[in-house]
């Protein structure tokens, strides 16, 4: 097992699901965008492994790590393209100021 500057990276890549949770849980304190991740490592993962993918398509090595894709992709990027339906945001359903419009 290689070492690198951070002890654990390697076990990070060797679980990829300790990988995605631990930068999951650094990438802010924001509890809409923890719950809207947590449930969706298994399609986070298979973007990442479709990356490797075109790598080798491409005639390259597939040896991009899983935490360098995540860094390349990062949680709040993503989470910002979203639309405000997808991020669970919703607007009330009366606007009171419409409702006792003096």
């Amino acid at each position: 097992m290689p070492q690198s500057q951070f002890p654990f990276l390697d076990w990070f890549n060797e679980q990829p699901e300790v990988g995605y949770f631990a930068a999951l849980g650094q990438a802010g304190g924001n509890p809409a965008l923890q719950r809207y991740f947590q449930s969706l490592y298994g399609s986070t993962y298979n973007q990442y492994l479709g990356a490797l993918g075109q790598q080798a398509m491409s005639g390259q090595d597939p040896n991009m790590l899983f935490t360098d894709w995540l860094k390349q992709n990062p949680f709040t990027t993503r989470y910002a393209r979203l639309s405000p339906l997808e991020r669970g945001e919703t607007q009330g359903r009366f606007n009171p100021f419409a409702r006792w419009g003096l």
